[in-house]
């Protein structure tokens, strides 16, 4: 049986990262493995919530609300932390999600990177791309990706 003693849980904070945290909790209960959680924010690809339109003036919003995501997202971090049997470290970090994960756990020597997948399908695949394919495609460790229930 491979020992994981390196996790890198990567999280967008959706009911498949939910999942996948209880995934990350179990490898770190059973092999004691230290755990890394990632949350990296693309500001290219963000969706305001509505009633803002593509007519909407994006960057107006962004200005106002950027800092209060970052730091809804940075305070989400610290709690997750609260679930892990090991000191855990946090890193917020903005960019393109795929590559700055498999960046970030070569940097750290993970063994093993854990995250959910959203299943998109059709237009919405093609034109958003799949961060969990790129992530499974370009590490070079282990990658367990959980579909929500």
């Amino acid at each position: 049986m491979v020992a994981y003693r390196k996790i890198l849980f990567a999280t967008d904070f959706s009911p498949a990262s939910e999942q996948a945290l209880e995934m990350a909790e179990t490898f770190n209960r059973v092999f004691g493995a230290t755990v890394d959680i990632v949350h990296v924010f693309d500001p290219t690809a963000f969706k305001p919530p509505k009633p803002y339109s593509l007519t909407s003036n994006l960057a107006d919003w962004l200005e106002k609300n950027l800092s209060k995501l970052q730091e809804r997202s940075k305070s989400s971090l610290r709690g997750m932390g609260t679930h892990f049997h090991t000191e855990i470290r946090t890193h917020y970090i903005e960019g393109k999600p795929g590559r700055r994960i498999v960046a970030l756990a070569q940097e750290l020597g993970s063994d093993l990177i854990i995250m959910g997948t959203c299943r998109r399908t059709g237009l919405d695949h093609f034109f958003v791309g799949s961060v969990a394919r790129f992530v499974r495609r370009e590490a070079t460790c282990a990658v367990l990706t959980v579909r929500p229930k």
